[in-house]
């Protein structure tokens, strides 16, 4: 997850004010004057990141990236945020043997945010467990989300094949 992070930087940059004079990398900055760190720029430092251009989802310093801010300003919800898409990763790996991009991206537009608005993808075969009952169902080319047998389990409508409750189909 931190290198997801890393490498596709949330935000793209964040603005400050000096509160003393100083030197940063040779330049003076004086008391006052605006300061815009870009997280891209921080986030991919080839002092700090070997390769820093090149996406290593086992990268051993990823957590190094300062997409959360640092130091007073550190985003205070970024171990919820990493949570959040630890499972959501999780959750996809489970469900799903692979997603397909099928198109290009719509970003967000705004200067601020690094996001994006639709990215088309295409889910070729999903394989969905229901733990309470231990049973695999295998799905074809699908379609929309639908619920199953009054669970809540995201399976998609399209030629639906029960399986034995295996979990083997």
């Amino acid at each position: 997850v931190s290198e997801i992070i890393r490498y596709q930087t949330p935000l793209a940059h964040m603005r400050r004010i000096a509160t003393e004079d100083t030197e940063l990398g040779g330049q003076k900055i004086r008391k006052g004057d605006k300061v815009v760190m870009w997280y891209a720029s921080g986030n991919r430092d080839e002092d700090v990141i070997n390769d820093p251009d090149d996406f290593r989802i086992d990268r051993d310093n990823a957590r190094r990236h300062l997409s959360f801010g640092f130091g007073i300003h550190r985003c205070m919800g970024n171990r919820v945020a990493e949570m959040q898409l630890r499972i959501l990763w999780e959750e996809i790996m489970n469900r799903f043997e692979r997603v397909e991009v099928t198109g290009e991206p719509t970003r967000v537009l705004s200067n601020f945010v690094l996001g994006y608005e639709k990215l088309p993808v295409q889910i070729p075969s999903v394989r969905v467990i229901d733990s309470w009952r231990n049973s695999c169902i295998k799905i074809g080319k699908g379609a929309e989300c639908v619920g199953f047998q009054g669970y809540i389990c995201h399976v998609f409508k399209s030629e639906k094949r029960t399986g034995s409750g295996s979990g083997t189909e």
